[in-house]
Formats: structure tokens, sequence, C-alpha cells
């Protein structure tokens, strides 16, 4: 399991005439991964609002850079690797232990009436070994909360 002070002080190889990823954007992507990672940690994410998802970090793509320096791919994509399992880690124990699960909920529109009516086929959360009862667990009481999830 990953930590935020790994997050932080996290060094990747860099890359100048190979295809890189954007040094700016991951570094500003990995400080917001040490900011779920400590809330996670010190369990003071009082509510769901900028908690980062594992399946945000698999659908995560990176702008990429030829002749200027950028990290090296495999690096950044190894490490977010081991974040993903980390954030399901912390997921399941809170699912295991009762608590409300701090994941991202989807906002809740504003009370004007009818809430529109969701059509079309519906995106599933990408899935690794193990990790399906997790996330159904996780939609099931989205589900049942008051807000309608």
């Amino acid at each position: 399991m990953i930590t935020a002070e790994d997050i932080r002080s996290r060094r990747f190889s860099t890359t100048k005439f190979r295809e890189g990823y954007d040094i700016e954007e991951v570094d500003g992507y990995l400080d917001e991964i040490g900011q779920t990672l400590a809330s996670l940690e010190g369990g003071t994410a009082p509510t769901t609002h900028g908690i980062i998802s594992p399946e945000d970090v698999l659908a995560k793509v990176f702008d990429t850079v030829k002749f200027r320096e950028g990290y090296a791919i495999d690096e950044v994509d190894d490490l977010l690797d081991v974040v993903v399992q980390t954030l399901q880690e912390h997921r399941a124990r809170v699912l295991a232990t009762g608590a409300q699960p701090v994941v991202p909920v989807p906002p809740v529109p504003p009370a004007t009436g009818a809430v529109p009516a969701v059509t079309g086929p519906q995106p599933t959360a990408p899935t690794t070994t193990g990790s399906q009862p997790a996330i159904e667990a996780v939609r099931d009481a989205q589900a049942s909360s008051p807000a309608g999830g």
C-alpha cells in the first residue's frame, strides 16, 4: 500500500527525445492523489468532494510531450497501478467496517422539481481481479442513500 508521503517524495526519470508525460500535468495530478491519500489515511475526509477514486485513476490520460523534457511513461503508469490498488484497499476496508464509504458521489441536481431521466447505455466501472464486490457494494450504498445517488 502506498502512502501520501510516498507520492510526495516520488521522483521519475525524464525523457527528452522520446515521448514522455507532461511533467506539470503529472505533478498536479499526483498532488491531488496525495491529498486524497492523506485524507483517507487520517480518516478526515468529511465529504467526498475532491476524493479521487480508483476509477478516476484508471481513466486518467496525460498529455505526452516529445523533444522537451517529460516523465518516463512506464514509471508513471507503474506508480498509478499501485495507487489504484491502494485506493481499492481503502474502499474495501471502509466497506468491511460498515463505515460510510469515502468515494466520489455524483453531484445532486438542483432542486428544480423533476430529476432528468438518464438515457442511453450506462458506463460501467473498470474492474480488476477482486475489485468487483467492492465496486458493487459502493454502488448499492450510493443507490440507497437519501440523495438517491
